[in-house]
């Protein structure tokens, strides 16, 4: 793989340590092994759609999903998402 594809697993990884969940957890929820997620998390194994929308939407990820899609370095999206967050809320206040 080349090092400007696409890593689904990778964003995948951050998701999963952000929501504060194991691998061990994931699997669970999943419904899958702890190997099978780990080969996920490591670009090792194929990941179906529905398994990528189920694990955005159990680590509350739906941004990070948007990020993968769009192709973005997950990292630097992160530091771009919070910084947005901040400006939204410090307008809302403003505003009201």
């Amino acid at each position: 793989m080349q090092s400007d594809e696409l890593r689904f697993g990778d964003v995948m990884k951050i998701a999963r340590k952000r929501a504060g969940m194991t691998q061990e957890k994931m699997a669970q929820l999943m419904h899958r092994s702890r190997s099978s997620v780990v080969k996920m998390e490591n670009n090792q194994q194929v990941i179906d759609v529905n398994d990528f929308k189920r694990w955005m939407n159990l680590t509350n990820a739906k941004d990070m999903a948007v990020i993968a899609i769009a192709g973005l370095d997950p990292a630097m999206a992160g530091a771009v998402i919070e910084t947005i967050n901040r400006m939204m809320g410090a307008m809302v206040t403003w505003i009201f």
